[in-house]
């Protein structure tokens, strides 16, 4: 069809819609306000439908001879097939208390699925700007174990999941794990065995430990913290490589009537020590002290104690009140004050 005809039919179809206003201010100066009301709506709806149709109808050849345009930037979400928009979509909801704004109900085996392709942003982004969770998983049914959320990271680096709070006088918690059923409330595995990472790592920069475990379980014998190692490594290693640092390496604190540390060695095949304690300058490699009661208590089958000889073949020329010694010839040696030995055996 010529641009002429397309024009000449656009311009009478604009004449008509004039009268057709036209008419509809006549009825109105002569209708009741709810006549005049349907009147014209029906009219206008009228005129609507008559300048789509003739539009359509203007245009129609030259559309069927070409593909559809993409869908452009305010056009309406077609459920069922894919939708490309170069701008953000807003949904912005007044829903009542316990309403959701936004609700998918899907019966297949994924209820969203969101894909990014830039690089430094984020798939999903949540903001709570009043009080409640961001994000809330719950799991309602189901027999299989599955999780009420999971994260995964197949790419090459970075983490699968990070949570921080990025207000400084926050007093709350980074993550909070709350559990009523009989399982664990973290599980943490590591499957790759060239991997030479913790599992769990924990960096803290303030004053107050890093990590802190309470056992609300009064009247239980429960353990608080139980860790099993089922390699050849250690099951706990403590590592602190400040200098400068004088506070206790491992500190323990106890308010009952039990030990403060217990270790037990169950291999009766193993000749290694309980307890084996090494300083690298003057302190003493085992410390013990009691308010009331005896420094140390030793029970062995062999011997109560065993002091392993020196390199000399007499006393060292210094020491202090109450040393003990033993030299390489088997003499035991008492030191009653700053240099002044006796020879016991």
């Amino acid at each position: 069809m010529a641009a002429n005809d397309l024009s000449s039919r656009l311009d009478a179809l604009e004449s008509e819609n004039q009268l057709l206003h036209a008419r509809v201010a006549e009825l109105e100066a002569t209708q009741t306000a709810t006549e005049t009301v349907l009147s014209r709506r029906r009219l206008l709806g009228r005129a609507g439908t008559i300048a789509a149709a003739g539009a359509g109808a203007a245009l129609g050849s030259s559309m069927l001879s070409t593909e559809r345009a993409a869908a452009a930037d305010g056009d309406p979400l077609l459920v069922g097939q894919g939708n490309t928009a170069t701008d953000v979509t807003v949904l912005t909801t007044t829903p009542g208390v316990g309403n959701n704004a936004l609700q998918l109900d899907v019966t297949g085996n994924r209820g969203l699925r969101v894909n990014t392709t830039g690089s430094g942003g984020y798939g999903i982004s949540v903001f709570a700007d009043n009080d409640g969770a961001g994000i809330l998983c719950t799991r309602n049914a189901g027999s299989g174990d599955y999780p009420a959320g999971s994260f995964y990271n197949t790419a090459a680096n970075g983490p699968a999941f990070v949570a921080g709070t990025d207000h400084p006088s926050n007093s709350r918690n980074a993550i909070g794990l709350y559990h009523l059923g009989l399982g664990q409330a973290v599980v943490v595995q590591t499957s790759n065995q060239s991997n030479t990472l913790p599992s769990v790592q924990i960096e803290h920069a303030g004053n107050s430990p890093a990590l802190d475990i309470v056992a609300n379980n009064s009247g239980r014998t429960t353990t608080m913290v139980r860790v099993s190692a089922n390699g050849l490594g250690s099951a706990i290693t403590a590592t602190n490589n400040v200098t400068t640092n004088s506070a206790a390496m491992i500190s323990v604190e106890h308010a009952g009537t039990g030990r403060l540390v217990s270790a037990l060695n169950s291999n009766d095949e193993s000749n290694a020590s309980g307890v084996f304690a090494r300083v690298a300058g003057e302190g003493a490699g085992v410390e013990g002290r009691s308010d009331n009661g005896r420094g140390g208590v030793f029970t062995g089958k062999l011997a109560q104690v065993r002091l392993s000889p020196g390199p000399g073949t007499t006393h060292p020329t210094g020491g202090s009140r109450g040393d003990l010694y033993c030299d390489r010839t088997g003499r035991l040696w008492f030191c009653k004050g700053p240099n002044r030995w006796a020879q016991v055996v």
